[in-house]
């Protein structure tokens, strides 16, 4: 694994690469997070998995998250596909493949379709949980400022470190984003601030616009996202192409399907690649 920092616009992107030494690689895989979340999360284990599948793996935090740097939790489209695009021109240039394969979770699934929509590189797409509306994002960011909030007086009143929906621990104090909490419950996690630049998006207009292969993981009982919208997301896709909808009995964060998850990613991600081989 490779630590690196790629350059996206003005700002520095923290990403993490996964290659085989022995192998130069004709595919990668590109991991995307989603809310308040970063390149230390699923993202990372999902490309450490793609090199020992002979894939390049790539995981990063976006704009303004994890180490990245840029106006923390502040949510644009524009940035967010243009982080998209910067990693995979770093692809290209540092190995020399144009073949890219997207896994995008959650709120980073809009920009994830609007790339894979537009650009040519982006062979097929795999979307877990993905986000469908603005006003599903608007609720996400009361969801957590709530969630934050009870953390936090919790932790005031009993010393007790909430493992939920984050789950690090910093010497025995306070995670950090607890301390203070008035850091996330104002501007930076309210629909008014975060999500300015997410306005605009039109995600079910990308779907309808993909020519590609694309795969959607989703929980029946999600609880941050209307599934009634994610099936409406499917159904607007072109029946002309290879596409898939998986269904798993779970919430949101598919907790209890990981490895599941991972496996589903990565067979949708080997018949892309077989079919594309066999063509050259």
């Amino acid at each position: 694994m490779t630590v690196k920092k790629i350059k996206s616009g003005k700002d520095t992107l923290d990403a993490r690469v996964y290659c085989r030494e022995d192998k130069k690689p004709d595919f990668a895989t590109i991991f995307t997070h989603g809310f308040l979340s970063s390149v230390d999360s699923r993202t990372k284990r999902g490309a450490k998995a793609a090199r020992n599948k002979d894939y390049l793996g790539v995981a990063f935090s976006f704009t303004g998250q994890g180490k990245s740097t840029g106006v923390e939790n502040f949510y644009s489209l524009e940035s967010q596909e243009r982080d998209i695009v910067a990693i995979m021109d770093y692809i290209a240039n540092e190995y020399g493949t144009e073949n890219m394969l997207l896994s995008c979770s959650s709120l980073s699934a809009i920009s994830g379709l609007k790339v894979a929509s537009e650009d040519k590189r982006v062979k097929g797409i795999s979307l877990t949980s993905p986000q469908t509306t603005f006003r599903n994002v608007l609720s996400i960011a009361d969801s957590v400022r709530e969630l934050f909030e009870s953390a936090y007086n919790k932790y005031l009143e009993t010393g007790e470190i909430a493992q939920f929906p984050f789950e690090s621990k910093e010497n025995g104090k306070a995670p950090s984003y607890l301390v203070p909490i008035t850091a996330y419950s104002g501007r930076q996690v309210d629909g008014e601030f975060a999500y300015t630049g997410m306005k605009e998006a039109n995600p079910l207009e990308y779907a309808s616009r993909l020519r590609k292969p694309v795969q959607i993981i989703m929980g029946t009982y999600d609880d941050v996202i209307d599934p009634d919208s994610i099936v409406e997301l499917y159904q607007v896709i072109p029946k002309s192409k290879d596409k898939r909808l998986i269904q798993l009995g779970d919430t949101h964060r598919l907790n209890r399907y990981k490895s599941q998850v991972t496996k589903l990613i990565f067979s949708f991600f080997d018949e892309i690649r077989e079919k594309l081989r066999a063509k050259d």
